[in-house]
Parts: structure tokens; sequence; C-alpha cells
């Protein structure tokens, strides 16, 4: 798996997030290559954020918008 001309392992962790700052917004949390997937099983719709890599891991920490 390629990410902007780099080779990303498919297990990398990655989220998509669509109503990014409105209190309806959701997570749904995946491997790479299984976000697409898991997006769509989800009915998530564009426009999403989609992040990926270790920053994932920050999203308990900094989850204001549910807590």
């Amino acid at each position: 798996m390629v990410l902007v001309d780099r080779p990303v392992h498919p297990g990398v962790l990655s989220h998509c997030r669509p109503d990014g700052t409105a209190a309806s917004q959701r997570v749904v949390a995946s491997a790479l290559a299984r976000l697409a997937d898991d997006v769509a099983e989800a009915g998530v719709r564009a426009p999403v954020t989609t992040v990926v890599g270790d920053v994932v891991r920050l999203r308990e920490t900094l989850r204001w918008f549910d807590a």
C-alpha cells in the first residue's frame, strides 16, 4: 500500500471522522487496509477527515467532543 509515494503497512491505524466539528461526529477506526470497507459498511459518506498513523492513538486523550 502506498500513501503519498511512501510505503505504508496495511495494518497501520487509521480512522475516518465525518462531521468533524459537530456534535453528530463519529469515528470509524480500522486498519488502513480495511478502512474503505469499514467506512462503507458504517454508511459514512463524504466529506470526512481521514487520519492515518500513530496519531490515531491520541484519540482517547484528545476526545473533547463526546467526553
